[in-house]
């Protein structure tokens, strides 16, 4: 989960260098002189990631699958706690787990090499759930009530309308864009939902709320993921 946007391809092949999702365009560095000695930029012919304005690699589209394919797993399983099917003591196994592993991908977003300033967002974006799965672990060893993980929920919530929305208008109708800007705005939902129950109290919404995130952990992060990882998600270029 985070700011995994791709864009449409690009019509030219060029050079490239390693960046922090493999192959790198550095069209804006390198240039090639023509007969007449005009300069010409070295372009590239792979996909934009967004979330560092970078060249969509396969390592890129591995290290996104990989990342959405343990989201996904992660938010079916506290779905299935949320609903009594999992107990206490064994959840915040699985909320450490994912959370070190996209702990590890925002750490290298930021920096690792060739990162940027889109790539320091991308990393910013993906820290809001890893904090999350973190914080829920907590509570399960300390026994806190909660409400300052409700709180940091609705935080969490109000910064995905945005995504969502910037995600969606800058899709150009590409199907991996869309599934994604879904995504944000059904995280958005969930975590809304999370802070009605943890800081409110409204422990009515919680069987709903249950059902809702297994699901999501099936539809926008287990599907996607597996789809990435195995080079079969449509609107992505390997």
């Amino acid at each position: 989960m985070g700011d995994y946007n791709v864009g449409p391809p690009s019509d030219c092949g060029g050079p490239k260098a390693l960046g922090p999702w493999g192959d790198r365009c550095v069209q804006d560095q390198l240039k090639q002189k023509n007969e007449q000695g005009a300069t010409l930029v070295a372009p590239c012919n792979t996909f934009v990631c967004v979330i560092s304005r970078d060249y969509w690699s396969a390592e890129g589209t591995m290290l996104v699958g990989l990342g959405l394919f343990w989201v996904g797993a992660v938010l079916f399983c506290n779905g299935l706690w949320v609903l009594n099917k999992i107990g206490d003591k064994e959840i915040g196994v699985i909320d450490v787990f994912v959370g070190s592993l996209t702990l590890l991908i925002a750490l290298y977003l930021a920096f690792g090499p060739g990162a940027d300033l889109d790539s320091v967002k991308g990393a910013t974006f993906l820290l809001l759930f890893t904090f999350t799965y973190f914080w829920v672990a907590w509570n399960r060893w300390n026994g806190a009530d909660g409400r300052g993980l409700g709180w940091f929920c609705l935080f969490v919530a109000i910064t995905c309308a945005p995504i969502f929305l910037q995600t969606l208008l800058t899709s150009h109708g590409n199907f991996w864009q869309i599934w994604l800007a879904i995504n944000w705005a059904s995280w958005g939902i969930l975590w809304f939902l999370f802070y009605l129950i943890l800081a409110h109290g409204r422990t009515e919404l919680s069987k709903f709320t249950g059902r809702l995130c297994t699901a999501q952990g099936i539809y926008t992060g287990w599907i996607p993921g597996y789809l990435l990882v195995t080079n079969m998600m449509p609107g992505v270029q390997s």
